[in-house]
């Protein structure tokens, strides 16, 4: 004697009904689709909540810059002004920007912030120092091109 139900009677109602647009349940070990609830936003990130299974996260694939390009843009400028020692804070962040974009992607948002944080503040520091490199630069040519001109002033009076 088979003491469990079968999975599918012909006779049993259906599980949709058509005019409360609704499902009912059924028999056990029948079908029930599951329930949706709204995406929520949050950030970057939307949640998608299925019942009775799991909770899926949905990530967006656009991450944001993180001073990526600030950090390259700073790079060049101070390899072609000669300023080599900011190098040595502009390449390490756009080390830190890259890694701060991964972490946005996998969705480890304590760290995405530190590396944010140290890109900026590696971009600050060597911006800092092309600026006062160049600003030297400039005044030390501007004096020399003086000193220059009135020695020529001099010899032709």
């Amino acid at each position: 004697i088979d003491t469990e139900p079968p999975l599918y009677n012909p006779t049993a109602p259906p599980l949709y009904n058509p005019n409360t647009q609704s499902y009912e349940v059924g028999p056990p070990g029948a079908f029930v689709p599951p329930t949706y609830t709204p995406i929520q936003m949050q950030g970057n990130s939307g949640v998608i909540t299925v019942q009775p299974s799991e909770t899926v996260y949905v990530q967006n694939r656009n991450p944001e810059d993180h001073y990526l390009i600030l950090s390259v843009v700073l790079s060049i400028v101070c390899f072609l002004f000669g300023s080599w020692c900011a190098l040595c804070c502009t390449i390490p962040a756009i080390f830190y920007a890259i890694e701060a974009r991964d972490a946005e992607v996998r969705g480890d948002r304590e760290s995405m912030r530190k590396k944010h944080e140290m890109a900026f503040c590696l971009n600050a520091v060597g911006f800092i120092h092309v600026s006062c490199t160049t600003f030297n630069t400039t005044i030390s040519v501007c004096h020399y091109m003086r000193e220059l001109t009135a020695g020529f002033e001099a010899r032709v009076v």
